[in-house]
């Protein structure tokens, strides 16, 4: 991640804290759309222009899974159902490879709704 210049970023609750333990230069946290145990965490990644989502990468679930235990992206988001709606609302983005992750980075910041559930 820092390689690729990210040091904020929204992920899914267990994603997120295991990448805030394993680098502590990395502030990653739940959407306000997850349960969120960090407020200061919380806080710096809202305050970041443009922090990255991150997500399971679709040819590496199995990967991602063993290593935090779930293959929902924050939000309970697929990374295809976060890009469609980036798409619907017309906001640019890049998406950077991250290995077992791929980083979905809007060009602003956005507030996507809860999903609705089945």
């Amino acid at each position: 991640m820092r390689a690729a210049g990210i040091r904020t970023a929204y992920a899914d609750y267990w994603t997120a804290y295991s990448l805030d333990f394993l680098d502590p230069g990395l502030s990653v946290s739940p959407t306000p759309l997850d349960p969120v145990r960090s407020s200061s965490l919380a806080e710096a990644v809202a305050r970041s222009p443009h922090p990255a989502w991150l997500f399971s990468a679709p040819s590496h679930l199995d990967g991602a899974n063993r290593a935090f235990g779930d293959e929902q992206g924050p939000g309970a988001y697929s990374e295809l159902a976060f890009t469609d709606y980036l798409d619907h609302q017309g906001v640019p983005y890049r998406v950077v490879h991250l290995g077992i992750l791929d980083a979905v980075i809007p060009d602003r910041t956005v507030h996507p709704p809860p999903i609705p559930l089945p």
